[in-house]
């Protein structure tokens, strides 16, 4: 594991890092850094990679990380889930809460088969909770509080069965005041 969070870390990480072939954790938690994804399919061994309050724009590439089970990506800057996210198959946690994440939760949400919790909390996401939510046959923990979803819920979160914690309730995003403060 290469432990780096709160270090007042700034600017690029190399992606050699990647490198590492025994770097199972990578930790760059409160740092003020740029990250890219580019030859994370080298780090064979990665299961954890935690990113969150460094300001990350994009997890573009992120699909790479073939082997990656745990994803933090909590308050930073992104707008966009990229379809290749629904590729790393091997996840079983994804945090990816206090974000600015817009548009529509992609259906392809049930390629993630051993996806045992998800975080998606106070994001900008629209539309209706897809169908395919109920593919997630691992699910604990489904966090979807404050976003702005419409329409009702999908018949298939009754097939949830290993269900914990199902959190959909309030609208607003990132706003709080629109949430009810």
């Amino acid at each position: 594991a290469l432990k780096l969070s709160e270090n007042n870390l700034e600017g690029s990480i190399p992606t050699s890092v990647f490198r590492l072939s025994a770097l199972t954790e990578l930790d760059l938690q409160s740092n003020d850094i740029a990250f890219s994804f580019d030859e994370i399919d080298q780090a064979v061994s990665l299961t954890t990679l935690y990113l969150s309050l460094t300001g990350l724009e994009s997890i573009d590439g992120i699909g790479r990380a073939k082997n990656l089970k745990v994803f933090h990506s909590t308050n930073n800057k992104l707008s966009t889930i990229p379809y290749d996210l629904y590729d790393v198959t091997s996840l079983e946690k994804i945090y990816l809460n206090y974000n600015n994440i817009g548009g529509r939760l992609s259906g392809s949400l049930k390629k993630l088969s051993k996806l045992e919790e998800l975080y998606l909390m106070h994001n900008q996401l629209t539309g209706q909770i897809p169908s395919g939510i109920g593919g997630l046959n691992n699910i604990r923990v489904l966090g979807l509080t404050e976003n702005n979803f419409e329409g009702t819920l999908p018949v298939e979160l009754e097939n949830l069965r290993t269900i914990e914690v199902l959190s959909i309730q309030r609208e607003g995003g990132t706003d709080g005041q629109a949430a009810g403060g």
